[in-house]
């Protein structure tokens, strides 16, 4: 269920994505990519990206320290192992 409102969030900013100016449209980024990793280095990433998230946290509550322009974006960490259907050289 909450993947799934998340993705409905997604889908509802692409079909309104031209309502937003160039530069929320140009920053508003999706990637994807294959990590081939152990799970202990799969942790580091994961630690890593949320101490850069962790940077911007206080915002949530208290409204003063967000920046003049900003908006709220959500942003998705999914991480998992995969089978692949074809060979990644």
């Amino acid at each position: 269920m909450v993947f799934d409102r998340a993705m409905s969030r997604f889908a509802n900013f692409h079909e309104a994505k031209s309502s937003y100016s160039k530069e929320w449209q140009e920053a508003a980024q999706n990637a994807e990519t294959i990590l081939w990793v152990t799970p202990e280095e799969l942790q580091q990433v994961t630690t890593e990206v949320l101490t850069i998230f962790s940077r911007f946290y206080d915002r949530i509550s208290d409204p003063s320290l967000r920046a003049e322009g900003s908006l709220a974006v959500e942003v998705l960490l999914l991480s998992y192992p995969v089978k692949l259907t074809r060979s990644i050289s």
